[in-house]
């Protein structure tokens, strides 16, 4: 598998962003569907939209979300105070920190296959994210999954596509 880190701008991550957004928010009660986000949107609206956590929490899941080691000092900076800081902020500063792999095709029997390099990228992605991938397969039922693991899914998926409508829910 022919696989390159690349990195991802602030516009992949907000592109993340908005697809985590239109896909998360139908299932949360206290999340406001019909928000869009865009580069200008204020953390704090950002929050309300999507009913994140407060910035100390928030930061901690984006580190884990992105695989990053960013410093509390640094979210805090970019997080707070939330009536100020915009979402550009945080594409910023995850886009300094960010890479992701580049999937190029698989050569199996020698024919090129994308999906099969996606599937061993993804699987290598949510084990990183403690999803129990062992038994994973291209023909596992994904429902299972997104009854335990719906978050690391959507995440993982999402920054895999750099944030670019790939299914529908």
């Amino acid at each position: 598998m022919n696989t390159l880190p690349q990195q991802l701008n602030a516009l992949d991550i907000l592109n993340i962003f908005i697809e985590e957004h239109r896909i998360c928010s139908p299932l949360d009660f206290e999340a406001d569907v019909s928000f869009i986000l865009n580069f200008n949107t204020t953390i704090s609206d950002w929050r309300c939209a999507r009913d994140l956590m407060p910035w100390r929490p928030l930061s901690r899941f984006l580190n884990v979300e992105f695989n990053l080691t960013v410093s509390e000092q640094q979210w805090k900076a970019v997080l707070t105070p939330a009536r100020k800081r915009t979402l550009r902020d945080v594409c910023e500063l995850i886009a300094q920190h960010c890479t992701f792999t580049s999937v190029t095709p698989v050569q199996l029997l020698e024919n090129s296959c994308l999906s099969a390099s996606v599937f061993i990228t993804l699987k290598k992605y949510l084990a990183r994210r403690g999803v129990q991938v062992d038994e994973l397969k291209p023909s596992t039922p994904i429902a299972p999954y997104l009854h335990t693991d719906f978050s690391a899914l959507v995440e993982q998926i999402g920054i895999l596509a750099r944030g670019n409508k790939v299914f529908e829910i």
